[in-house]
């Protein structure tokens, strides 16, 4: 006996309720001229801190940009960064994370080069700080930084 189409659709939205189905929602437009934005070895692109989801990427012009949402699925608000990495070079990953008071880490820029690290200002705060220090004394040289966070919320870079 053949299938009905109605038959199909029941099985297709079963499936789709019982594998999760994932809605895209798009953020803004990104470094599209390699897969720095992509790479495989990239961790942390996209972080959940709370009711907040956050995202970080290269813009069009290669500038950090992050980007916050309420989950599960409110709007983006982006905002570009004043620093800009070397997008040509897809090594280059911006790695984020989410502390356990709200801020953002964020670790960009790296194939053999010195640190580049900064801080948002703020808990949930999409403006960054300053670069500054975060490694020790001998670290000259950084590449693929990834973070990790505790169940207690501190940070582990590595």
């Amino acid at each position: 006996m053949p299938v009905s189409l109605l038959s199909r659709l029941w099985l297709l939205a079963l499936l789709t309720t019982t594998l999760g189905a994932r809605a895209q929602t798009p953020v803004g437009l990104g470094w599209a001229k390699n897969n720095v934005n992509g790479a495989i070895f990239r961790k942390n692109s996209v972080v959940s801190q709370g009711q907040n989801q956050y995202v970080a990427y290269y813009d069009s012009a290669g500038y950090v940009t992050l980007g916050k949402r309420r989950l599960p699925a409110g709007p983006w608000q982006t905002q570009r960064t004043p620093y800009q990495g070397n997008v040509k070079d897809a090594h280059n990953v911006i790695s984020l994370m989410a502390d356990g008071a709200g801020y953002l880490h964020l670790s960009f820029d790296h194939h053999n080069n010195p640190l580049r690290y900064c801080r948002s200002t703020a808990p949930g705060a999409l403006t960054m700080g300053a670069l500054e220090p975060m490694t020790g004394q001998q670290e000259q040289q950084v590449s693929y930084p990834e973070f990790h966070r505790y169940p207690s919320g501190d940070l582990l870079f590595m």
